[in-house]
């Protein structure tokens, strides 16, 4: 599995094939995650994102300028707790220091959540309890990938990924941005297939088995500076 992660990485990279290890592949699985929990949220938690915070801001506007309060809470649970997240595992980071550690202890943390917030859904709870664990996961993981600062692997600023390919030659970095774009459109679209064929809780089963094997695959990597 790591020789394969490797090589992912190496071919995303080829200019430079050792200098980030393990992380562009393992960034990828993050990417394809963003998606598949966007998708699944944007469903099933009326129409709210819980990683793209671009858009809840947007609909936050449009919510409080039609006062339709009970959206507008839920887009504001989102962004506030998406900052909860992304603060709180900013300095957890900072401690950890080694760059694929932060990923092994991050992801988990993030695993922790998600589980947490199948057992609310399990449980009945609110949507706006569930899109608060939801959100302040992937605050946690957008932190991860701001810490790293792994070039044009970004899982989430997909704008800024087709001005890039737009705008640049074919080099790798628009290989890498391609392919950033291509992994959470995929991603998007199984969560959707998974949310509307099935149900929230296998979306969220599936990501808590994505972020575990990630958390294992960051710890057992060979490390990188």
């Amino acid at each position: 599995m790591h020789t394969t992660l490797r090589l992912i990485s190496a071919w995303l990279f080829h200019e430079d094939p050792d200098r980030h290890g393990s992380l562009p592949a393992l960034l990828l699985l993050l990417t394809f995650i963003s998606g598949l929990m966007d998708a699944a949220s944007f469903i099933n938690l009326g129409g709210v994102f819980v990683t793209i915070m671009t858009g809840n801001m947007v609909l936050l506007a449009l919510a409080i300028a039609d006062s339709h309060w009970s959206a507008a809470l839920a887009f504001l649970t989102s962004l506030v707790f998406f900052l909860l997240g992304a603060v709180i595992a900013a300095r957890i980071a900072t401690r950890i220091g080694a760059r694929l550690r932060i990923v092994a202890v991050l992801a988990g943390m993030e695993a922790t959540l998600i589980s947490g917030a199948m057992a609310a859904y399990f449980a009945g709870a609110s949507n706006h309890m569930i899109i608060a664990l939801l959100a302040t996961a992937m605050g946690v993981q957008n932190s991860v990938v701001h810490k790293l600062r792994v070039p044009d692997m970004t899982t989430t600023l997909i704008t800024r990924a087709i001005v890039g390919v737009a705008s640049d030659s074919f080099d790798a970095a628009v290989r890498r941005r391609l392919l950033s774009i291509g992994v959470l459109f995929i991603g998007a679209l199984l969560g959707g297939l998974l949310e509307i064929r099935c149900s929230l809780a296998v979306v969220l089963i599936s990501v808590a088995v994505l972020l575990a094997l990630t958390a294992v695959l960051a710890h057992t990597a060979p490390p990188v500076d």
